[in-house]
């Protein structure tokens, strides 16, 4: 083989090459394009949004001192504290000039947890210690809704909070412990109840050249 012809298969391989790593490229894009659409004057995406769930932890223990004796106890003390956990949830969303709705399902378990610093009445408060609780919260439903937007440029972005406490979730009180490793707890009657929930996400504003597109399909409606 001369050098002439070595040539020739080298300048074909570089055109080949070319056109496969233009063509990954534009599959690539393709794929990027597909995370959103535009769906009859709508601007459909997927988005993260942040479920929050706020409660409150009630309820008493009984405890003993393991180092001391059975009869060193702590009964009856009372437990009451509020926390809070957040999950990233993904969002539906359909956004067009003056108004969107947004969908979302869950089924999912997420660990809680809370602490409060207790002591028992034959005890001054210095003496006391933290008692933690915790367990799993279960949320499982669907949600849907609309959003006016009328007022929002709609190059902007538009973050929503919506109310779901009515949804509702459970939880269960797998572990109560104290801090004190000198301390046992021996019996509990808590429970973890829901205070409110509430979803977070944001609207993304239009794409320009969905919203070019959305003004010529107006211009060509009105001039029928």
């Amino acid at each position: 083989m001369n050098n002439k012809q070595k040539k020739r298969i080298w300048y074909f391989g570089s055109i080949i090459l070319a056109f496969v790593l233009a063509l990954i490229g534009v599959t690539g894009n393709v794929k990027n394009v597909n995370a959103a659409s535009f769906d009859n004057g709508y601007y459909c995406e997927t988005v993260q949004g942040i479920l929050k769930a706020e409660y409150t932890v009630e309820g008493r223990f009984n405890e003993y001192n393991q180092t001391t004796s059975p009869d060193d106890r702590c009964d009856k003390v009372d437990i009451d504290v509020s926390e809070s956990m957040e999950i990233p949830v993904q969002v539906n969303i359909r956004r067009n000039l003056n108004s969107a709705t947004y969908t979302m399902a869950v089924d999912t378990t997420s660990n809680w947890s809370a602490a409060q610093y207790c002591h028992g009445d034959n005890y001054e408060e210095w003496e006391g210690s933290w008692i933690n609780c915790g367990g799993t919260t279960y949320f499982n439903f669907t949600a849907n809704g609309t959003h006016d937007l009328t007022g929002i440029n709609t190059n902007e972005s538009s973050e929503q909070t919506v109310d779901l406490t009515s949804k509702g979730c459970t939880y269960s009180v797998d572990v109560v412990f104290d801090d004190n490793p000198d301390w046992v707890v021996d019996w509990y009657n808590i429970r973890a109840t829901l205070d409110r929930m509430t979803l977070t996400f944001t609207y993304p504003p239009f794409p320009e050249y969905n919203m070019t597109r959305m003004v010529e399909a107006d211009i060509c409606r009105q001039k029928q």
